[in-house]
């Protein structure tokens, strides 16, 4: 049994270090032969003839065993005598159970210990809302989709953004960009501070396709590379605000360049980690073969490009940090990558609900 397996069926409501505990202590290798033992003719109940007293114990939150299986041997079992009524949350030999809802006790000529307690009212588990919200199918698509929201957020931002001047360009240019179109940049700062979240959203469900794949790793490094283009990200887009918001009209003529200057050398520095992302999703899902051959291909060419966009230090031209490659080139290369993700990812079957 895998560890997966069995925090899902036998452990979900327990902590990492809780679930990981037992197993490691005594899950053994097995056939499964005995598990597939219960669900064959072999099982099957005659409730006609006479049995034994039983004790039928089912969880709320139970993934193995739901509360409806005793409910349903209850039903079954009336014509028994002595049946006795659903009994919620009670203590066996005072040690507390760990299902903790629906139990069933039918009368045992040779009691044992036990002792009842009821939950409260207060405490008493509700029935889940029918909305189609409260839907795991939903969110699943929801957060499969998100690749839409970058591609649109990105286009507003970058409209309203403006041109933001080049490096070594005059203290007054700079002072006139930030100051006179203060509000347009801060509301494109909080745009994009948004398309951040929409990009740490974006990799998550990148991680969960590949981990349901089997491409844990890649999904691992997808993770890892989203977390370090939003740090990158978000001091660039602290450095803007504060330009736009005050240091612009502070009257440091050196501190102003030099912050504007800073804000395109971060720009090159944020292709790696962007190269690293497109690299994970693309290798992960061609392992997975979610992805054409075809396709790979061309998402290994756009990594090198990816990390070549690192390398744009040239003092002027095409190949400056402001130049075209880096300020429109890549970016746009970047943009469409995650909307033909997004395309992957809507069509691409889920194996569970992961949200």
């Amino acid at each position: 049994m895998s560890f997966k397996h069995f925090q899902k069926h036998f452990a979900n409501t327990l902590t990492l270090a809780e679930q990981r505990a037992p197993y490691d202590l005594d899950m053994v290798p097995e056939s499964r032969r005995l598990s597939r033992g219960g669900l064959s003719l072999a099982a099957r109940v005659n409730f006609k003839k006479s049995h034994a007293p039983l004790l039928l114990i089912a969880g709320e939150k139970d993934a193995l065993k739901p509360t409806a299986w005793p409910s349903r041997h209850r039903t079954r079992s009336r014509g028994e005598s002595g049946c006795s009524p659903l009994v919620s949350g009670f203590l066996l030999s005072g040690v507390p159970s760990p299902l903790g809802a629906a139990y069933q006790t039918l009368p045992n000529p040779h009691p044992f210990p036990v002792e009842r307690r009821f939950v409260s009212p207060s405490t008493a588990a509700m029935p889940g809302s029918t909305s189609k919200y409260n839907n795991r199918a939903f969110w699943e698509g929801v957060w499969r989709m998100n690749g839409n929201g970058i591609v649109l957020f990105a286009i507003i931002a970058w409209v309203l953004y403006g041109s933001q001047p080049q490096v070594g360009a005059p203290a007054e240019a700079v002072v006139t960009f930030f100051a006179g179109h203060r509000t347009r940049i801060l509301i494109a700062v909080v745009l994009s501070g948004l398309n951040v979240l929409n990009l740490m959203w974006f990799a998550a469900t990148l991680r969960t396709v590949l981990v349901d794949a089997g491409q844990d790793g890649w999904g691992a490094a997808a993770t890892a590379s989203s977390a370090a283009v939003g740090a990158l990200f978000l001091l660039l887009l602290a450095v803007s605000a504060g330009l736009a918001y005050s240091i612009a009209g502070s009257g440091n003529a050196a501190l102003v360049t030099g912050l504007n200057d800073l804000t395109w050398a971060l720009l090159v520095l944020s292709s790696f980690p962007r190269a690293m992302l497109v690299m994970s999703g693309s290798f992960g899902f061609w392992r997975a073969g979610l992805i054409s051959s075809r396709l790979f291909g061309a998402c290994v060419a756009l990594v090198v490009l990816g990390v070549l966009g690192g390398t744009t230090w040239v003092s002027g031209g095409f190949w400056a940090p402001d130049g075209a490659y880096s300020r429109l080139v890549w970016p746009v290369l970047g943009i469409v990558w995650v909307a033909v993700f997004n395309r992957v990812l809507s069509r691409s079957p889920a194996t569970r609900a992961a949200w």
